[in-house]
């Protein structure tokens, strides 16, 4: 049996533990919502998106953007991706602060 003063530090180790699996199942459950109005991606074949944020994008925001594609236009808290790397709009669709992602019609280069 354990002894009685380790009983706070493994119910907090539990409770840390079980938040840390909650919000990442939360996390997984927002992507698939997220990207199910996209509709069926192909893999490796790059897309265009409106990124709908939370709030107005900060340079970090912007930066993280910028590495999953081409960044066109920022109109408050919308952005505009093009090229965008499906394989990495999951990553960005798990992010708390995407509100969701809608499929655009990017200008042909």
């Amino acid at each position: 049996m354990i002894s009685r003063p380790l009983w706070r530090p493994i119910t907090a180790t539990f409770v840390m533990v079980l938040a840390v699996v909650v919000a990442n199942l939360w996390a997984s459950r927002s992507a698939e919502q997220k990207l199910a109005a996209l509709g069926l991606i192909a893999p490796g074949r790059p897309v265009s998106v409106l990124v709908d944020l939370a709030f107005t994008p900060e340079t970090f925001h912007m930066n993280q953007l910028q590495d999953i594609g081409r960044v066109q236009r920022v109109d408050g808290h919308l952005i505009y991706l093009a090229d965008a790397d499906p394989g990495l709009l999951v990553g960005l669709a798990r992010n708390f602060w995407v509100v969701s992602l809608r499929p655009w019609q990017a200008a042909p280069r």
